[in-house]
């Protein structure tokens, strides 16, 4: 008695298995063939709106961690002779690993194109009255303005020490903005490179 209840059910359990997938193309009959063997089952499109709807706040949370780790693109900023190397380099040498040579040489080279502070300002900046334009300036390209190779106030702290710049009045770190608003970067007729004119655009 008990095994033939035992293979009714097996009987009926691969019948209905049969019987789904021999309609899987049709999900109405599917689903009325499933609920009349089986219960629980659930209603008819409740799973592929939960599957369809687990898709979409999956994608959600992908996209909100792409755009959370997506690094802001980079804006370059060119020097224009860049773009002709023969404006400030000499033809280059045969050996591949060799450096191309200037023209001529630092500062003189920058002259070429650019004011010579040092030859009519009352105060230089220390850089500007050795000749060591680079040590500012990238010569080819720069993520700063200016082709600065640092970010200003972290350009100027390579030299200046931060505590005494900070004890200076109006110079704390809470008020702390461009060095070049106030200051020339290469030369001024005023004390402590002050610009005489506070609306001069910095240079």
């Amino acid at each position: 008695m008990f095994c033939r209840a035992k293979y009714t059910v097996v009987g009926l359990v691969i019948l209905g298995f049969l019987l789904t997938s021999g309609i899987s193309c049709d999900p109405v009959r599917q689903h009325k063939v499933l609920t009349f063997f089986f219960d629980g089952v659930p209603p008819l499109g409740a799973e592929i709106a939960s599957i369809e709807q687990g898709t979409v706040e999956a994608e959600s949370q992908s996209s909100k961690a792409k755009q959370m780790w997506k690094q802001p693109e980079t804006v370059w900023f060119v020097h224009e002779p860049r773009k002709n190397c023969s404006l400030c380099h000499n033809q280059f040498e045969k050996r591949r690993w060799a450096l191309p040579k200037l023209s001529k040489p630092i500062p003189e080279l920058c002259y070429d194109c650019h004011t010579d502070y040092t030859a009519s300002a009352a105060l230089v900046h220390g850089p500007v009255a050795v000749g060591q334009c680079l040590f500012c300036h990238n010569p080819h390209k720069s993520e700063n303005e200016h082709l600065l190779k640092e970010r200003e106030p972290m350009l100027c702290y390579l030299c200046h020490d931060i505590e005494m710049v900070e004890s200076i009045p109006n110079h704390s770190a809470e008020l702390s903005s461009k060095c070049t608003n106030c200051h020339n970067a290469h030369a001024s007729p005023a004390k402590s490179l002050l610009k005489t004119n506070r609306k001069e655009k910095a240079n």
